[in-house]
């Protein structure tokens, strides 16, 4: 086997739901930064083609439609990176998925389907969405790697378990996991349970921003299989983490999506970002300023007031 590295980029991006052209321009230009550093490979956030969480707008026909669009737009964009970016997929009957694009040189190469759909908390994906059942591989030349979603990591076994059995020693979660203090420090067990059972790097790429009541704080991974956090994006604001994974080359690809040639080429290794302490009282400050100020940005109001007293209701 020949060693390589595999470039990635973890798009760390804030978007909003249902505002498609400024979500497509977005990933559009994180898309063109990550080809630009010489990126292989670059993912975006759970759904960010549509925003997190779109909640029942997914009954909308046009809503649905308007994913599809979008989804065309950025394939239409696509170069020689692979991208793989989170949308809601409609299919004939009226079945929705939470689903991963693969786009590269303007086609939609493969689909991954959220097989772990969970009903609990914030979360009310069985209402919305059908399970996928495919734990699906991805070749680039001769190198596999995987793409799964959110929550398929989170569960003991499983398709994330699959895909690793079926070749890939790199496996990419994209993911909108909401934030509560300490929510980090979990994140970082739950990936270093799920690499004790592969083996994997495991890339976790988080969303960031406010959305409603909800805040997501980033914090965007890269875990080596020895369980060490090699990188971390920054948290509560957008980022690009870029990094180069250590892979080797295979003959038998299996029933692995065939995404095209292998186009790397010798360069120097990007110095990886080492994980920032942050103090708990400016974390859950951090998370109060975000949340505003996207409440207000992105319901587009222009004027707020804000109530103080001493009194024990404003606790």
């Amino acid at each position: 086997m020949v060693k390589k590295h595999l470039r990635i980029a973890l798009a760390q991006v804030n978007t909003t739901v249902g505002d498609f052209s400024a979500n497509v321009t977005k990933i559009k230009d994180f898309m063109f930064r990550a080809e630009k550093l010489g990126c292989d490979v670059v993912a975006f956030p759970e759904l960010s083609l549509c925003g997190y969480p779109p909640e029942d707008l997914m009954f909308e026909p046009a809503f649905v439609r308007a994913t599809a669009e979008a989804l065309k737009d950025v394939a239409d964009s696509a170069g020689d990176t692979a991208a793989v970016v989170g949308f809601v997929e409609g299919v004939e009957g009226g079945r929705r998925f939470n689903s991963a694009a693969v786009v590269r040189n303007k086609e939609v190469k493969a689909i991954y389907r959220k097989v772990e759909l969970p009903n609990y908390g914030v979360f009310d994906e069985k209402r919305y969405f059908t399970p996928g059942d495919e734990p699906v591989v991805l070749c680039l030349g001769d190198v596999l790697f995987a793409v799964n979603i959110c929550e398929d990591i989170w569960v003991k076994g499983g398709v994330v378990n699959e895909q690793a059995r079926r070749g890939a020693k790199v496996l990419i979660n994209i993911s909108a996991s909401p934030y509560h203090m300490g929510k980090l420090h979990t994140r970082v067990e739950i990936i270093r349970q799920k690499i004790e059972e592969t083996g994997a790097w495991i890339l976790y790429c988080n969303l960031v921003g406010g959305q409603d009541e909800l805040v997501f704080d980033g914090g965007s991974l890269v875990v080596d299989p020895s369980g060490t956090v090699v990188a971390e994006a920054r948290r509560f604001q957008e980022d690009l983490l870029v990094v180069d994974v250590p892979v080797e080359s295979t003959k038998d690809t299996g029933t692995a999506v065939n995404l095209g040639p292998f186009h790397s080429q010798e360069k120097p290794l990007v110095e990886p970002r080492p994980p920032e302490e942050m103090e708990r009282v400016e974390e859950v400050y951090r998370a109060l300023v975000l949340g505003t100020r996207d409440y207000l940005r992105k319901n587009r109001f222009k004027k707020a007031v804000i109530g103080l007293s001493g009194g024990i209701d404003s606790s």
